[in-house]
């Protein structure tokens, strides 16, 4: 199994070392189980281009489990209030570095989402580099490619 070595980006407040092995486990299957790697496409005011958003989330109703990603790989605490009979939920997000350290770390240990995290890992490598049509039919790929992974109902193979 290959190890990534992961290096706090001194530019986020409070962001520790790298999580212990065991808390990378325990990330990735509760991000396996209730989590959600999704992009989006993004115009933004000060400039023409257009470009990718990747964004992680994970929903639940376990405000303390949220609360460990968080202390974990930082990103945000959403509260979603119930209109109905359903229970409160709280939403972790990450997007930009943090969801790049936490795909990173948890990489090895994903079963169900291996492929969206590989996607999404891609995605945020094409951010590295200066912005060009080139680039962003490249992200517009794999952008398809991951909204098909996440594409509810039967799969064909």
């Amino acid at each position: 199994m290959r190890e990534y070595i992961l290096r706090p980006n001194r530019r986020h407040k409070g962001f520790k070392m790298p999580p212990k092995l065991t808390d990378r486990a325990w990330a990735a299957g509760f991000f396996d189980g209730e989590g959600c790697v999704m992009g989006r496409d993004r115009k933004f005011d000060h400039t023409p281009n257009k470009c990718i958003h990747l964004e992680l989330t994970v929903n639940n109703t376990h405000k303390k489990s949220i609360e460990r990603l968080k202390e974990l790989f930082n990103g945000n605490i959403q509260f979603i209030q119930s209109t109905n009979r359903c229970k409160d939920t709280w939403r972790w997000v990450a997007s930009a570095n943090v969801a790049r350290i936490f795909l990173k770390s948890t990489l090895p240990y994903l079963i169900t989402k291996k492929e969206q995290a590989e996607i999404g890992l891609k995605l945020l490598n094409l951010k590295n580099f200066q912005w060009s049509s080139e680039r962003y039919s490249q992200e517009q790929e794999l952008l398809n490619a991951l909204r098909l992974l996440n594409k509810k109902g039967k799969r064909e193979n």
